[in-house]
């Protein structure tokens, strides 16, 4: 599936492409399409094999898998984003590393382009994605964790049209 916004905020074409090669083209009004929102879900809830222990020379990492484990058990629809700055923690590559084979990477990846690019990528744990902002070189400006319906970056702004139209995926 490829979803990309138009000029037009909150107005996004949709191309999915069958098992069978059918080809399906559609314009979506609303924050986000729910096609994201179902794939996003559907990965954060698959079965996942047993993941190995974090390395005893990996300090830093197990508090932020507690708190985000923590976080995701108490989460609920329409609480306020959870987001954990790895950006201003003592981690390593190593332990990033780490971090991400601990979440998984699930199919959905945003690219944001506002004021600079930003990523957004789906985990394969529920309600947890990565987002991670560069500036214009290209070098990562923020890098963070959040735990949330959809990170807020990723969907059209309530300002930049009037109405929600009844049925809109919400962000």
């Amino acid at each position: 599936m490829r979803v990309q916004e138009s000029v037009f905020a909150g107005v996004w074409r949709v191309i999915s492409t069958d098992d069978d090669g059918a080809v399906h083209d559609h314009v979506e009004v609303g924050a986000i399409p729910a096609a994201l929102l179902r794939a996003a879900h559907d990965d954060g809830h698959a079965p996942r094999e047993a993941l190995p222990p974090v390395p005893a020379d990996l300090l830093n990492l197990p508090p932020i898998l507690t708190e985000l484990a923590d976080q995701r058990a108490r989460w609920k629809a329409g609480d306020p984003a959870h987001v954990v700055n790895l950006t201003l923690l003592p981690l390593s590559p190593a332990d990033i590393a780490h971090l991400d084979h601990q979440l998984g990477t699930g199919r959905v990846v945003i690219l944001s382009r506002g004021y600079g690019n930003c990523r957004i990528t789906d985990t394969r744990v529920p309600h947890t994605r990565r987002v991670v902002y560069y500036n214009s070189q290209d070098a990562v400006i923020l890098n963070t964790v959040e735990v949330s319906a959809i990170p807020e970056v990723a969907c059209a702004a309530a300002e930049d049209w009037p109405t929600r139209p009844s049925g809109s995926a919400k962000c």
